[in-house]
């Protein structure tokens, strides 16, 4: 079954699932977490809804992990109703539990909810993980809390968090792209160097806007010298920027 999920054969591995309940035999904490996990994958909530039964016939929602596996199925499903209400029943709620909650609300435009939850679980004592960084950082975004924003920006530097974790290296430019602050997505691309093609894009992205034009070119130009390949994305920033500048030759040669 892990084998499965760990492959992205959620399905099967429901219907694995299925077939060892035909065979009677009972799931441990780990199978139900992990089965949880292939529900959420797939948005598959009624079989999710099904297995929380049982979990609740087992006696078992009040487990760390298992009930942090109900919470985050029930955010990725849209369920935040069901999300917050498993969570808000836990006896020990830790980061994992709080991340899958605040990503739900994240994913669902719901961002002044997803702040609440952050400032709910600083309040309990427990410190952010690279998830939650970047949950919370869309919703900065999405609900234009810039300063907010940047508060968690210094947070994450005092943590040297983004000195190992890319993605969050990304939601910090992103964020910034947002609120189109290009000089502090510039800032968070200079001062790290584990980048990827994601990393690249959201620094074109950021400099594709009136004014700006010619440092986006000139970033794409570089991102090929360092090797990295540009993918719809990028090519659809640079031809933007073409297309401002009114640079039709550069545009077909790209």
């Amino acid at each position: 079954m892990l084998g499965y999920i760990q492959n992205g054969h959620d399905v099967l591995a429901l219907k694995l699932y299925e077939e060892m309940n035909n065979a009677n035999i009972n799931p441990t904490k780990v199978t139900l977490s992990s089965i949880l996990k292939a529900c959420s994958s797939i948005a598959a909530i009624q079989e999710g809804m099904c297995i929380h039964d049982f979990i609740i016939k087992s006696e078992l929602e009040m487990d760390v992990i298992v009930g942090g596996s109900i919470v985050n199925m029930y955010a990725k499903c849209g369920a935040l109703a069901k999300a917050k209400r498993v969570h808000d029943g836990l006896c020990v709620r830790d980061v994992v539990s709080w991340s899958a909650l605040i990503a739900g609300y994240a994913q669902q435009g719901k961002g002044r909810e997803a702040l609440k939850c952050y400032e709910t679980m600083q309040g309990e004592g427990l410190s952010p993980d690279a998830v939650t960084f970047i949950c919370i950082l869309k919703a900065c975004s999405s609900t234009g809390a810039l300063d907010k924003g940047i508060e968690i920006h210094e947070y994450i530097c005092r943590e040297r968090m983004w000195e190992q974790n890319t993605q969050v290296c990304n939601a910090l430019m992103d964020m910034y792209g947002k609120f189109h602050a290009v000089l502090k997505v510039q800032e968070v691309f200079d001062q790290h160097h584990l980048r990827d093609a994601v990393t690249w894009n959201i620094l074109i992205s950021g400099y594709c806007q009136p004014g700006h034009e010619i440092e986006a070119l000139s970033c794409f130009e570089e991102m090929k010298t360092k090797g990295f390949s540009p993918d719809p994305i990028t090519f659809s920033c640079a031809l933007a920027a073409c297309a401002n500048l009114k640079e039709l030759r550069k545009g077909k040669r790209n």
